[in-house]
Protein backbone atom coordinates (compact mmCIF):
# COMPACT_ATOMS: atom_id res chain seq x y z
CA UNK A 1 0.00 0.00 0.00
CA UNK A 2 3.10 2.14 0.83
CA UNK A 3 4.45 1.94 -2.42
CA UNK A 4 1.23 2.61 -4.73
CA UNK A 5 1.32 5.70 -2.32
CA UNK A 6 4.58 6.85 -3.16
CA UNK A 7 3.59 6.15 -6.91
CA UNK A 8 0.66 7.97 -6.87
CA UNK A 9 2.85 11.24 -4.57
CA UNK A 10 5.42 11.21 -7.40
CA UNK A 11 3.13 11.30 -9.88
CA UNK A 12 1.24 13.86 -8.23
CA UNK A 13 4.48 15.94 -8.26
CA UNK A 14 5.70 15.43 -11.69
CA UNK A 15 2.17 16.83 -13.09
CA UNK A 16 2.53 19.99 -10.06
CA UNK A 17 5.84 20.20 -12.08
CA UNK A 18 5.01 20.11 -15.68
CA UNK A 19 2.09 22.23 -14.82
CA UNK A 20 4.26 24.79 -13.26
CA UNK A 21 6.95 24.40 -16.08
CA UNK A 22 3.72 25.26 -18.35
CA UNK A 23 2.96 28.04 -16.79
CA UNK A 24 6.52 29.65 -16.94
CA UNK A 25 7.11 29.03 -19.99
CA UNK A 26 3.63 30.47 -21.14
CA UNK A 27 4.50 33.84 -18.70
CA UNK A 28 8.10 34.07 -20.59
CA UNK A 29 6.48 33.74 -24.20
CA UNK A 30 3.37 36.22 -23.08
CA UNK A 31 6.27 38.81 -21.94
CA UNK A 32 8.85 38.52 -24.79
CA UNK A 33 5.43 39.39 -27.06
CA UNK A 34 4.19 42.06 -24.95
CA UNK A 35 7.76 43.72 -25.39
CA UNK A 36 8.07 43.19 -28.72
CA UNK A 37 4.61 44.79 -29.32
CA UNK A 38 5.13 47.38 -26.93
CA UNK A 39 8.54 48.08 -28.95
CA UNK A 40 6.84 48.35 -31.88
CA UNK A 41 4.29 50.78 -30.45
CA UNK A 42 6.68 52.80 -29.21
CA UNK A 43 8.53 53.20 -31.91
CA UNK A 44 5.18 54.18 -33.94
CA UNK A 45 4.09 56.74 -31.68
CA UNK A 46 7.60 58.64 -31.75
CA UNK A 47 7.32 59.37 -35.29
CA UNK A 48 3.47 60.10 -35.49
CA UNK A 49 3.47 64.05 -36.55
CA UNK A 50 1.25 66.59 -34.72
CA UNK A 51 0.50 69.79 -36.56
CA UNK A 52 -0.93 73.59 -34.86
CA UNK A 53 -0.66 76.51 -35.57
CA UNK A 54 0.38 78.74 -32.50
CA UNK A 55 -0.39 82.06 -34.33
CA UNK A 56 2.75 82.68 -36.11
CA UNK A 57 4.04 79.16 -36.78
CA UNK A 58 2.78 76.22 -37.89
CA UNK A 59 4.46 73.22 -35.20
CA UNK A 60 5.44 70.07 -36.15
CA UNK A 61 5.84 67.30 -33.47
CA UNK A 62 8.18 64.65 -34.33
CA UNK A 63 9.69 61.72 -32.63
CA UNK A 64 8.96 63.97 -29.35
CA UNK A 65 10.68 67.40 -30.99
CA UNK A 66 9.28 70.00 -32.47
CA UNK A 67 9.77 72.25 -35.75
CA UNK A 68 8.63 75.22 -36.73
CA UNK A 69 7.47 76.47 -40.19
CA UNK A 70 5.81 79.58 -40.98
CA UNK A 71 4.35 77.80 -44.23
CA UNK A 72 1.92 74.51 -43.52
CA UNK A 73 2.79 71.75 -45.57
CA UNK A 74 -0.69 71.76 -46.82
CA UNK A 75 0.65 74.78 -48.94
CA UNK A 76 2.91 72.64 -50.55
CA UNK A 77 3.82 71.32 -53.50
CA UNK A 78 5.95 68.15 -53.57
CA UNK A 79 6.19 67.76 -57.20
CA UNK A 80 9.12 70.17 -57.45
CA UNK A 81 11.34 68.34 -55.62
CA UNK A 82 13.45 66.03 -56.77
CA UNK A 83 16.00 64.18 -54.08
CA UNK A 84 16.57 61.35 -52.13
CA UNK A 85 18.82 62.20 -49.32
CA UNK A 86 17.34 61.68 -45.53
CA UNK A 87 18.41 62.31 -42.31
CA UNK A 88 20.04 58.91 -42.14
CA UNK A 89 22.75 60.30 -44.96
CA UNK A 90 23.88 63.74 -42.97
CA UNK A 91 23.60 62.22 -39.60
CA UNK A 92 26.29 63.26 -37.72
CA UNK A 93 28.43 64.49 -40.49
CA UNK A 94 29.31 67.99 -41.28
CA UNK A 95 26.69 69.73 -43.23
CA UNK A 96 28.20 72.31 -45.84
CA UNK A 97 26.06 75.12 -46.85
CA UNK A 98 26.61 77.68 -49.65
CA UNK A 99 24.24 80.52 -48.47
CA UNK A 100 25.63 83.61 -49.83
CA UNK A 101 22.00 85.37 -49.05
CA UNK A 102 21.73 83.97 -45.75
CA UNK A 103 18.27 82.80 -46.96
CA UNK A 104 16.96 81.13 -43.93
CA UNK A 105 19.84 79.78 -42.52
CA UNK A 106 18.43 80.10 -39.40
CA UNK A 107 15.42 77.64 -40.30
CA UNK A 108 17.87 75.06 -41.77
CA UNK A 109 20.06 75.22 -38.69
CA UNK A 110 17.78 75.28 -36.20
CA UNK A 111 15.51 72.18 -37.51
CA UNK A 112 18.63 70.21 -38.41
CA UNK A 113 20.50 70.58 -35.04
CA UNK A 114 21.04 67.34 -33.17
CA UNK A 115 20.94 65.85 -36.39
CA UNK A 116 23.97 66.64 -38.18
CA UNK A 117 27.66 66.66 -36.43
CA UNK A 118 28.26 70.59 -37.36
CA UNK A 119 26.96 72.98 -39.41
CA UNK A 120 29.23 75.26 -41.60
CA UNK A 121 29.84 77.70 -44.36
CA UNK A 122 31.20 76.78 -47.46
CA UNK A 123 31.69 77.34 -51.12
CA UNK A 124 30.35 75.22 -53.50
CA UNK A 125 33.44 75.19 -56.44
CA UNK A 126 36.03 78.07 -55.72
CA UNK A 127 35.45 80.52 -52.92
CA UNK A 128 36.97 84.32 -52.54
CA UNK A 129 36.13 84.55 -49.26
CA UNK A 130 38.15 82.39 -46.41
CA UNK A 131 35.91 79.36 -45.67
CA UNK A 132 35.88 75.54 -46.82
CA UNK A 133 35.79 74.79 -50.72
CA UNK A 134 33.89 72.02 -51.28
CA UNK A 135 32.17 69.33 -54.35
CA UNK A 136 29.49 66.73 -54.16
CA UNK A 137 31.56 64.10 -52.38
CA UNK A 138 30.70 65.54 -48.97
CA UNK A 139 27.04 66.79 -47.65
CA UNK A 140 26.58 70.53 -49.36
CA UNK A 141 23.54 72.49 -49.78
CA UNK A 142 23.83 74.92 -52.14
CA UNK A 143 20.82 77.83 -52.04
CA UNK A 144 19.99 80.51 -54.24
CA UNK A 145 17.31 82.59 -54.55
CA UNK A 146 15.34 82.14 -57.84
CA UNK A 147 12.28 82.18 -59.31
CA UNK A 148 11.94 78.62 -60.41
CA UNK A 149 11.16 77.14 -56.92
CA UNK A 150 12.46 73.60 -57.19
CA UNK A 151 14.83 71.05 -55.52
CA UNK A 152 17.01 68.70 -56.62
CA UNK A 153 20.10 66.38 -55.91
CA UNK A 154 23.33 65.62 -57.84
CA UNK A 155 25.39 63.10 -55.50
CA UNK A 156 25.40 64.69 -51.81
CA UNK A 157 25.02 68.15 -53.36
CA UNK A 158 21.32 69.32 -52.74
CA UNK A 159 20.34 72.32 -54.74
CA UNK A 160 17.78 74.37 -53.43
CA UNK A 161 16.49 76.83 -55.64
CA UNK A 162 13.36 79.72 -54.63
CA UNK A 163 12.74 81.33 -51.88
CA UNK A 164 11.91 80.71 -47.96
CA UNK A 165 8.87 78.34 -49.06
CA UNK A 166 11.30 76.62 -51.25
CA UNK A 167 13.41 75.52 -48.51
CA UNK A 168 10.24 74.79 -45.95
CA UNK A 169 9.56 72.36 -48.89
CA UNK A 170 13.13 70.49 -48.44
CA UNK A 171 12.69 70.41 -44.93
CA UNK A 172 9.68 68.82 -44.99
CA UNK A 173 10.43 66.45 -47.24
CA UNK A 174 14.10 65.55 -45.40
CA UNK A 175 12.97 65.40 -42.14
CA UNK A 176 9.82 62.96 -43.58
CA UNK A 177 6.66 65.32 -43.06
CA UNK A 178 5.34 65.22 -46.16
Amino acid sequence: MEIAHINGSEKKRENQRRTGSIILIGLLLLSTLGFALGTVADKNSQNLTSERFNGQYWVYTMAGREYYFSISKSEMDFTKINFTMNLADIQNKILYIDNPSGLSSAIIETDLVGWVGKIQPACFGKCVIDIPEKDCTEPIMVIRESESKTVRQQEQCVFIDGDEKTISLFLYQLLGMK
